[in-house]
C-alpha cells in the first residue's frame, strides 16, 4: 500500500526505555507492566473486565488514528500528486484480481509492461512517471507473485473488484483471528475468553495488521497458510501440512526458513515422516507443472522480474536500520541463528514445545531478513514468537536483570503503538494542526525495532530456560479466568 511515508523511519531508541529502569525491583517492574496496555501485558489479562475494556479503548484509539488520520493524510497527499483515481483499498490485491482476470480469459502475460501499465491505472488512475516529482517507484506495480497465485485466485476473476473489496472486508479479519488462534493451539497456550478476544481485538488494530487489512494483503493469507500447517503437524497430520506450506510459497520469501526447517525435520525420521515430504514435494511440483503449461517460460521471466525488483526495491530491514556493512553482519548472525535452530529442531515431536517455538522463532527471523524493509504488514509473522513470551511471562519477570530489561523494552515497543495513536488522536482533535506535522506519524516510532527486539528476547530466552536458570514452567499456561 503505498502512503505518504511508505517506508520505515529510523529508529527511535529513546522511545523503548534506556537504562534508568534496570534497578527497578521485580514487583516494582510488575506494578508498572501492569499500567502498559499492550496485547503481551499477562498482568492485566489477569483481569478480565479490565484487559477487555483496555483492549477495545485502546483499539478504538488506534483505529480512529488509523482511519481518521493516518488513511485521510495518504489521500490528501494522493490528491495532490494526482494519484487517487484509482482503488486504494485492496490496491496489493488488486493485481491479483486483474492478472488473474486476464490469464483466465485472455491469456495475457502477468509479467508485461502492458500489464503493470494497466495495474497503475487501476491503483493510481493513470501510468506512473518516472520523471514526475513524487510517482511512485514503476515497480511498485509488477506483478511479484509467481504465476500459479492467478489460478488459485482464479475465482476472484469472475466478479468485479469492487465485490472483491467487500468479501474482503470481511475475510482479512477472519484470517488475522484464525493465524492467531491456530498459534493459540499450537503453542498450548490456555487463555480465557476475555483474554482471547482482548489479544484478537488488540492484533487486529495492530498498524501492521491494519495496513495489510487495508491494502488486501496476500501475507494474511500465508500466514494463517503457516499456522495451519504448524498446526495440523501438532495434530499428528502429515498430508495437509505440506500442501499449505507448498501453497504458502506464494510469498516464497516468507515461508523459506519453515520450509528448510520441515524439509530437514522430514528427512530425520523419513520413514515416519516420508507423507509429509511427499505433499509438499508433489504440491510444489504440480503447481510449477501447471504455471508452465499454461504460460511456457514464466518461471525464467518471473525470476528476472524478482531480480530487477530487489534492485529498485528498499533493503531488508537489519540493512535499512544498520547500514548495508553492519546490517549484513546481523543479516549473517541471524541467518546462522536460523542454521542452528533448524539443526537442534529436526528430532523434536510435532507436537512438542521444541517444535512450536524453533516455528515461532523462524518465522520472527524471517521480519528483518525479508528484501524489502517498507513491508510492514509482514509483521504479523511475528504473532506466534509473541504468544510463545506471553506463556513465559511469569519466566520473563522472575528472572534476572538482563531478562526483564528485555522484557521491559519489549512490551515498551509493543505498547507504544496502541497508547501513541490514542494520543496523537485526541491531540489531532484539539490541534488539527498537528496533521501536518512529523508528530502525526509518532504511533509507528517503535515499528521498526519490534522484530529485533522480539527476536533477541526469544533468543535469550530460550537460552536461559536451556541452561537451566530459569525454573520449568508447565507445557500449558493458562490466562485470564
Amino acid at each position: 500500500m503505498w502512503t505518504p511515508e511508505a517506508k520505515y523511519k529510523k529508529p527511535c531508541w529513546s522511545s523503548c526505555g534506556e537504562s534508568p529502569f534496570i534497578p527497578l525491583q521485580p514487583a516494582a517492574l510488575r506494578r508498572f507492566f501492569v499500567a502498559l496496555p499492550c496485547f503481551n501485558a499477562i498482568e492485566m489479562l489477569l483481569r478480565p473486565n479490565l484487559g477487555l475494556a483496555l483492549a477495545c479503548l485502546l483499539a478504538l484509539g488506534t483505529s480512529g488514528y488509523f482511519f481518521g488520520i493516518f488513511l485521510a493524510k495518504a489521500k490528501a497527499v494522493r490528491i495532490s500528486r494526482d494519484l487517487d483515481g484509482g482503488y486504494a483499498y485492496g490496491c496489493d490485491f488488486y493485481q491479483i484480481w486483474l492478472t488473474s482476470h486476464d490469464l483466465l480469459f485472455q491469456r495475457a502475460d502477468p509479467y508485461s509492461a502492458e500489464t503493470i501499465t494497466r495495474v497503475q491505472m487501476g491503483v493510481f488512475g493513470r501510468a506512473v512517471d518516472s520523471r514526475r516529482p513524487g510517482d511512485p517507484r514503476p515497480y511498485l506495480a509488477r506483478f511479484p507473485y509467481p504465476l500459479y497465485v492467478d489460478f488459485l485466485f482464479a475465482p476472484v476473476a469472475l466478479i468485479s473488484f469492487r465485490t472483491v473489496q467487500i468479501i474482503g472486508s470481511v475475510v482479512a479479519p477472519f484470517l488475522v483471528v484464525a493465524a492467531l488462534l491456530l498459534w493459540r493451539r499450537v503453542l498450548n497456550l490456555s487463555l480465557s475468553s476475555s483474554a482471547t478476544v482482548a489479544l484478537s481485538v488488540l492484533t487486529l488494530t495492530s498498524y501492521p495488521i491494519l495496513q495489510g487489512m487495508y491494502a488486501l494483503q496476500l501475507t494474511l493469507v500465508v500466514a494463517v497458510l503457516l499456522a495451519g500447517s504448524a498446526n495440523a503437524l501438532a495434530s499428528g497430520h502429515l498430508v495437509s501440512p505440506g500442501i499449505f506450506l507448498a501453497m504458502a510459497s506464494v510469498k516464497p520469501q516468507l515461508m523459506l526458513l519453515p520450509a528448510l526447517f520441515l524439509v530437514l525435520w522430514a528427512f530425520s525420521d523419513l520413514r515416519n515422516r516420508k507423507a509429509f515430504l511427499l505433499s509438499f514435494a508433489g504440491t510444489i511440483a504440480f503447481l510449477l507443472l501447471i504455471s508452465e503449461a499454461i504460460l511456457p517460460g514464466w518461471l525464467r521471466i518471473w525470476v528476472s522480474a524478482l531480480f530487477e525488483y530487489r534492485h529498485y526495491d528498499e533493503p531488508p530491514l537489519s540493512q535499512y536500520i544498520f547500514g548495508p556493512v553492519i546490517g549484513n553482519v546481523v543479516a549473517v548472525m541471524l541467518i546462522a541463528v536460523a542454521a542452528i535452530l533448524i539443526f537442534r529442531g529436526r528430532r523434536a515431536r510435532a507436537d512438542s514445545t521444541q517444535f512450536a517455538s524453533t516455528f515461532a522463532f523462524l518465522l520472527a527471523i524471517t521480519v528483518p531478513l525479508i528484501p524489502s524493509s517498507i513491508a510492514v504488514y509482514d509483521h504479523i509473522l511475528l504473532v506466534p514468537a509473541v504468544l510463545w513470551l506471553i506463556a513465559r511471562n511469569a519466566e520473563i519477570w522472575n528472572g534476572g536483570r538482563t531478562l526483564r530489561a528485555l522484557g521491559f523494552i519489549v512490551s515498551a515497543a509493543i505498547s507504544w503503538p496502541w497508547m501513541a495513536a490514542c494520543v496523537v488522536g485526541l491531540c489531532c482533535v484539539l490541534f488539527p494542526q498537528i496533521r501536518n506535522t512529523p508528530w502525526m506519524m509518532l504511533p509507528l516510532r517503535t515499528a521498526p525495532s519490534i522484530p529485533f527486539i522480539t527476536v533477541a528476547l526469544c533468543l535469550f530466552l530460550n537460552w536461559k530456560s536451556q541452561k537451566g536458570d530459569l525454573g520449568r514452567g508447565h507445557a500449558a499456561v493458562h490466562i485470564g479466568s
